[in-house]
């Protein structure tokens, strides 16, 4: 993962934007994995602390990059992230 690759002291405190990764659904299309929930609200998080003034979600499922998206936008709409910070790319 790329948080093992990361130096405590080398994470910048700004950034242009924060990318969150496509993670999979789970086994019934209905949900976000685990990994892909983690990812989405660590992402949310750092925007919220100021980091950065755009996430952007990838969402890689071709026939599921809806769903994914729209999982996603309103997990960050739950948390107080406004929509026009946030940018989900097609698969």
């Amino acid at each position: 993962m790329l948080n093992s690759w990361l130096i405590p002291d080398k994470i910048p405190k700004k950034a242009d934007a924060i990318c969150c990764l496509s993670y999979d659904l789970s086994w019934d299309k209905t949900r976000l994995a685990k990994q892909g929930l983690a990812c989405v609200i660590q992402a949310l998080e750092l925007y919220h602390t100021g980091m950065a003034p755009i996430v952007i979600f990838s969402n890689a499922h071709k026939e599921y990059w809806r769903v994914e998206a729209h999982k996603k936008s309103r997990i960050a709409r739950g948390m107080g992230t406004p929509l026009n910070a946030l940018i989900n790319l097609k698969a």
